[in-house]
């Protein structure tokens, strides 16, 4: 096990107002979707119907995830290597943003 995966899991918030924070631990090189669903982290929220998730083929977008300053599907995200150890934030669930067009 290399890698430690934290999850901020949007938008719920703990009691005192802060955001839940899950963390859970993965070996390298395994999908992100993969590491989420094995550890009971809710991937889809209200995006998933059962005509519409492609089951980590990377066509319906439903596991969508927010990392620092880019989106992601979860299912075509790879954790590092085999033989690499470290840390993945990711915001999971992302509320969708609008964007002005200029």
């Amino acid at each position: 096990m290399g890698f430690s995966a934290k999850f901020l899991i949007q938008p719920r918030l703990l009691p005192d107002g802060t955001p839940d924070i899950q963390i859970r631990s993965a070996s390298g090189g395994q999908k992100l979707r993969d590491i989420m669903l094995d550890g009971n982290i809710d991937l889809y929220g209200p995006y998933d119907a059962p005509l519409s998730n492609c089951a980590g083929g990377g066509t319906c977008g439903t596991c969508i995830v927010q990392k620092p300053k880019s989106w992601r599907l979860a299912c075509q995200t790879t954790v590092g290597n085999k033989d690499s150890t470290g840390q993945v934030v990711i915001q999971q669930l992302p509320e969708w943003k609008v964007v002005d067009w200029e």
